[in-house]
């Protein structure tokens, strides 16, 4: 599902992990201003800005957490991919074995096969020698 707001370009549902980070960075940016804005309004209340510096290092905590897992998850799909790739990577090779056996085995089946023709060959021409000489 593509999410779409005013102020942002459309974003593709398999955006790359950077571009989460760009976003959160850009989040956090947005959340600085408000605090930044809310502080001009009510600079004299210390209670809300204390709650609103809380809040900031929680979403800074929160932007953290969302790094880490990313990191996480695309170790975890590298190490995925490999495992994947290895066993394609047998699977092919172990299709080319018993292809070359098989060929190897139609090889040595043909050549016994010519090599019972040729006796079989020769068997005859020896019998017909063997009549050729009886009738002389």
């Amino acid at each position: 599902m593509i999410e779409t707001r005013l102020d942002e370009k459309p974003r593709k549902a398999n955006a790359r992990p950077k571009d989460l980070v760009g976003s959160f960075d850009k989040r956090m940016a947005n959340v600085e201003v408000s605090v930044t804005q809310l502080i001009i309004l009510d600079d004299g209340s210390l209670e809300k800005l204390e709650a609103l510096e809380i809040l900031q290092a929680d979403l800074e905590g929160l932007r953290e957490d969302f790094k880490s897992a990313i990191e996480l998850i695309c170790l975890e799909m590298q190490t995925m991919f490999k495992g994947e790739n290895a066993r394609l990577k047998k699977n092919v090779d172990d299709e080319f074995q018993d292809s070359y056996k098989n060929v190897v085995e139609r090889q040595s089946l043909e050549g016994k096969q010519n090599m019972n023709d040729a006796t079989t060959l020769v068997c005859n021409c020896d019998q017909l020698l063997k009549i050729s000489d009886q009738k002389l």
